[in-house]
């Protein structure tokens, strides 16, 4: 039972195990007052996300690119790598973001790398929004909890009283929707997964596959960072964000002025 009053089942795909929730017909109605009160990991969840993006990041040799996320909510993912000197906006049609400005996607961008935070289980249909959003990147990095091969109806991943989680994966089904991509996958095989054009390097297969080595190199991020900040060297970019949205408050705002970021 969704929500203590939606009959509910789940069906799978035979081809690729694909778990999902057919019609779900509340979905929308779920996300109508903001982030559910329920997802109190929102937090935890942003500050491993930015941890594994940023030493991933850096392991693609393209740290000063610009970077989205996308579904990005209250925009704290965002916030937090921007703190630490990284270009990231986030982006999302339900939320609007209380962390940093808004962003609204145009025909001709391009980010060095998207990230998806746990959006995927939303989705009734995965390919087309996968499709879309690989049209701005060549490289999205997005985050499902892999499920078992026999799902509980306990599991906790289900969720069923924020109606939110509709679509469930399996390792067969991320290889099936990188295949109909047309894209390579390299993944944990447990949480953090990336959909890539291109070929990754060795150290960037390495931060994705072992959770041992991309946490090392983490904490020597952690270890630098406090450093820097220690000696007054911060590479943060709030200051310069917090002097954007001055100047673009409506009274100081002059007509026909862009926004800047």
């Amino acid at each position: 039972m969704v929500k203590g009053e939606h009959p509910a089942s789940l069906h799978e795909c035979l081809s690729c195990s694909f778990t999902f929730v057919k019609n779900p017909h509340w979905l929308a109605a779920s996300f109508s007052s903001e982030l559910n009160d329920l997802d109190i990991g929102s937090v935890d969840r942003c500050l491993v996300l930015a941890d594994f993006v940023q030493v991933l990041i850096q392991s693609m040799n393209n740290p000063n690119r610009r970077f989205l996320d996308w579904g990005g909510g209250y925009g704290l993912l965002a916030r937090i790598m921007r703190d630490r000197g990284v270009d990231f906006i986030s982006h999302d049609i339900y939320t609007r973001p209380l962390f940093v400005q808004p962003y609204q996607i145009e025909e001709n961008d391009f980010f060095g790398l998207i990230t998806m935070s746990e959006v995927a289980l939303h989705l009734t249909d995965p390919v087309p929004i996968f499709a879309d959003i690989l049209k701005f990147t060549n490289t999205l990095v997005f985050t499902a909890v892999i499920a078992p091969d026999v799902i509980p109806n306990d599991w906790w991943y289900l969720m069923p009283d924020t109606g939110q989680h509709v679509a469930i994966y399996h390792k067969e089904t991320l290889q099936a929707l990188a295949h109909k991509l047309g894209v390579h996958l390299t993944s944990d095989g447990r949480y953090f997964h990336v959909l890539h054009r291109e070929r990754l390097n060795l150290k960037s297969r390495l931060v994705i596959k072992f959770r041992a080595f991309a946490f090392g190199l983490v904490w020597l991020n952690t270890a630098v960072r406090f450093i820097k900040r220690g000696l007054g060297k911060s590479s943060s970019l709030t200051s310069g964000d917090q002097i954007n949205m001055i100047a673009n408050l409506p009274w100081k705002r002059e007509k026909g002025t862009n926004r800047q970021y």
